[in-house]
């Protein structure tokens, strides 16, 4: 559905139509695939510069968190830069977020992503990317398509 939805929106190899397009997305993330669930928040996120429309920038943060929470770690990065221009510009949850995704990459502690918060509001900071960190951390990967597959296919001799 994930790749119906593309064809679709690029016109590659069907009619372009991004109604089709959106709906086979809208689809396929319903069903799990964190590749569209990613691409719907990247479409919110592209309306969302295009319009400064704190409305799309939302859906897309909501798109990102879902991703996030279904093992995707560059969402975290995705968010930060949302909440990091335009009109719902948060500081506070930009550094929050970027540290979150430091964490995925290197599950050490970060201090750099709140440097440009006030100090009183840096150790508030810190313990929240730590509790987003933990929802994620806890995670068991999430299962792709050729993982099925794998479970039915003889092993190479």
């Amino acid at each position: 559905m994930y790749f119906l939805g593309r064809a679709y929106l690029d016109g590659k190899g069907v009619p372009q139509n991004t109604t089709i397009g959106e709906s086979y997305l809208t689809k396929a993330s319903e069903a799990g695939s964190i590749a569209a669930i990613q691409e719907l928040g990247n479409r919110h996120a592209d309306f969302y510069r295009e319009s400064y429309s704190s409305v799309e920038a939302l859906k897309a943060i909501q798109y990102y968190e879902k991703a996030f929470l279904l093992g995707e770690g560059s969402a975290a990065l995705m968010i930060s830069s949302t909440y990091g221009s335009g009109s719902i510009s948060d500081k506070y949850s930009a550094a929050v977020w970027n540290a979150v995704f430091q964490l995925t990459k290197t599950s050490q502690k970060t201090t750099d992503a709140f440097q440009l918060l006030p100090v009183a509001q840096r150790d508030k900071a810190m313990m929240d990317s730590y509790a987003l960190y933990s929802k994620y951390s806890s995670l068991k990967p999430a299962k792709s398509f050729l993982d099925e597959v794998r479970k039915y296919r003889k092993p190479a001799e």
